[in-house]
């Protein structure tokens, strides 16, 4: 599942809202078949500065659900076509 995402303009917690909501869904103990199958890839495409990436970031990590969610950050800028 990819996520790419920007900060809002009133910051908003969008970004948290919806992971913890596909989160929630996905399997929590290791003995279930699908447990760690689902790979979340959340993208900063913002180039600067994104408070609630980086709150989302620092939630998942070092968490059970961590083996779901993957946060990167976009390296080059595109031009907008």
């Amino acid at each position: 599942i990819g996520i790419p995402t920007v900060p809002r303009v009133n910051n908003e917690p969008f970004l948290l809202e919806s992971l913890a909501s596909i989160v929630g869904q996905l399997p929590s103990t290791p003995s279930h078949p699908m447990y760690c199958r689902v790979k979340i890839i959340v993208m900063n495409t913002n180039h600067g500065p994104h408070q609630r990436f980086e709150e989302a970031r620092a939630k998942y990590a070092g968490t059970p659900e961590a083996c779901y969610v993957e946060f990167v950050e976009e390296k080059v800028r595109l031009p907008d076509p």
